[in-house]
């Protein structure tokens, strides 16, 4: 969001946790290392019908990640993606290596469509995922 003066920033991403919730939002899984990080935060917990294959957000996460009007703007996508380069993002995140990380979130827990695309544009990312 802009004013005359200055850019609202979100700066969700300095709290623990959040990576993971972002990272579950954005590409639809985690590998088993980010699961037990995201469980000890509180920000994700295991599914009751599929303990083993699937985790939810909890409240501590869905306000962590969830998407407002700061969130999409073109300065606040580019500094997401800049945190996620630094925190060592890069396109294997979108591949499910195999190796005990098929951890699945629901579809309620995904960016939308407009947003995601928002943020793999300013990651120089092109294409679905």
């Amino acid at each position: 969001m802009q004013d005359e003066n200055f850019v609202w920033l979100d700066r969700r991403w300095s709290e623990p946790g959040w990576e993971q919730v972002f990272r579950l939002c954005l590409t639809g899984w985690l590998p088993a290392e980010d699961v037990t990080t995201g469980l000890c935060a509180g920000v994700i917990e295991r599914c009751v019908d599929d303990p083993l294959h699937c985790v939810n957000l909890t409240e501590k996460g869905i306000a962590l990640v969830e998407v407002g009007e700061i969130s999409r703007t073109q300065e606040n996508c580019a500094l997401i993606a800049e945190v996620l380069r630094v925190r060592g993002f890069d396109e294997t995140w979108f591949v499910d290596s195999g190796y005990g990380c098929k951890v699945l979130t629901t579809k309620a827990n995904a960016f939308d469509f407009n947003y995601k695309s928002s943020i793999l544009r300013a990651l120089g990312i092109s294409g679905r995922r």
